[in-house]
């Protein structure tokens, strides 16, 4: 996620990242969704301290955190890097319920591969955002790494996220 921070810095558009608590403590458990959107939420405003418009973004459960925020209203757009619509290990997909309270326009950039997100069962729980757009990284997985057979690179992968998130922001904020 540096490369596409990095990347769409280089693009033009106002970026920053940050750390959850629990990874500013070394510890590998997150912290609980409330301390996790508390976090989320100051790194928003901070953000919006220094720019005029804001897209949340996040990948995987900061994504996820970043679309709960969404939901409040908060922010001028949503992208989401890699849904974890079913958690690990488990086999029925977590609640998207607050996807409906999404009024902001709204990108999700999901690898074709992606066990975390089957686009399947993602395609469907999309239709409640009124404003969305699904783009898919072809053979990648929920890190967007791709089989080699695919002649594709990380860089080349990592080069598609960018430009497919620039065009959207430029086109939808």
């Amino acid at each position: 996620m540096v490369s596409v921070r990095d990347g769409l810095a280089a693009a033009g558009h106002g970026v920053m990242t940050f750390n959850y608590p629990y990874m500013e403590a070394g510890r590998r458990a997150p912290n609980r969704m409330p301390a996790l959107l508390d976090c989320h939420r100051a790194a928003t405003s901070r953000l919006a301290s220094l720019h005029e418009n804001v897209v949340l973004a996040g990948k995987s459960m900061g994504g996820r955190m970043a679309s709960h925020i969404a939901a409040e209203g908060i922010g001028d757009g949503l992208v989401v890097y890699g849904y974890p619509l079913v958690p690990v290990g488990k086999g029925e997909p977590r609640s998207t319920d607050h996807f409906r309270d999404i009024g902001q326009p709204a990108l999700f950039v999901q690898g074709s591969r992606d066990a975390l997100a089957p686009l399947k069962k993602l395609r469907p729980r999309l239709k409640k955002i009124a404003d969305v757009q699904l783009a898919v990284i072809e053979d990648a997985d929920h890190s967007y790494r791709v089989p080699r057979r695919t002649g594709k690179t990380r860089d080349e992968i990592v080069q598609q996220v960018i430009e497919t998130t620039a065009k959207w922001i430029s086109a939808h904020v």
